[in-house]
Parts: C-alpha cells; structure tokens; sequence
C-alpha cells in the first residue's frame, strides 16, 4: 500500500491511472474467467457429493456476477483515462491467446507427424495415468524395498498359516 501511494506521488497522473486501470482490467477478467469456467463446471457436475453448494443461487448470482463484472469492463471507457488501461489489457489478452492457440496448433501437428512416422506417441497425462512416469523423490517419502519384501514375506508366512 505503501508503495502504491509513494508511486501516487512521485508518477504523473497519467501514467499513475494507467498503471491503476490496467491492473483493475487484469483482476476484473480474471474474475470473469473464474465465475465462466464456474459457471461451465458446475452445469457439467452439478453439486459436490455431499450436496452443499458453496455459492447459493446458482445460476442466476454467477450470471449476475459475470454480466456485472463485463459491464463494468465495458464502461472503463468512459472514465477519463482508462481506455489505455482497457486497450493494453485487451491487446495482452490477445497476444496471450494467439501465443496459446499457436503453441496448441503447432503440438497438434507434431503429434500428427509422429503419429505417421509409425512413431508410437504417449501424451504426458496418459504416461502420469500409467505411472510409467519416474519421479525423483526423497528418501524420507520413497518407500524401502528390503522392508517391503520383508513385509510381503511375512503376509505369505501368515496366510500358511
């Protein structure tokens, strides 16, 4: 807080209602995203399986939460000073989705290259699913292999039993 208002003080105006807009955009869409994907997740799921929602008034409060919140990012243009805020955010949110959707693309196509190489490919998600993944862990949590054989012995001795 300090720090903001020290910024207050020694920045022009301008440059100060820039900073400040372009961070009030950042929270605004990240919320928007949050209460979207909600919104999404809960309609696919519904209620945890206890049955107690966490957000009452589903979903008319995530609907009233997200037209507000783009409402609100819709009408920074009409504050003196923060359509530069809202076009710098706009453009970062751009920029971020074309780098996402190309890097997305670009996978995509090499998979279907090795996929017609004859070469087998296992996506990372299916390689953690079948544990085939190694992990470099230490010691205190690894489990010992001489205990467990051990273990294991004792469990055949007692099922002779």
């Amino acid at each position: 807080m300090l720090v903001g208002l020290g910024l207050g003080f020694m920045l022009p105006q301008q440059v100060y209602l820039f900073l400040v807009s372009s961070g009030g955009f950042a929270i605004l869409f990240s919320y928007v995203i949050i209460l979207a994907t909600h919104y999404k997740l809960r309609k696919e799921n519904g209620c945890p399986p206890s049955g107690e929602c966490q957000l009452p008034g589903y979903p008319i409060t995530s609907w009233l939460a997200l037209v507000s919140c783009l409402l609100i990012i819709a009408s920074m243009p009409l504050v003196a000073g923060q359509g530069a805020g809202l076009v710098a955010g706009l453009v970062l949110v751009i920029v971020c989705s074309v780098i996402y959707n190309g890097r997305k693309l670009y996978q995509q196509k090499v998979i279907q290259a090795r996929q017609g190489d004859g070469e087998k490919f296992i996506s990372p998600r299916k390689l953690v699913q079948r544990q085939e993944a190694q992990f470099e862990m230490a010691k205190e949590v690894t489990i010992d292999q001489d205990t467990l054989q051990r273990k294991d012995k004792e469990k055949q001795i007692d099922n002779r039993k």
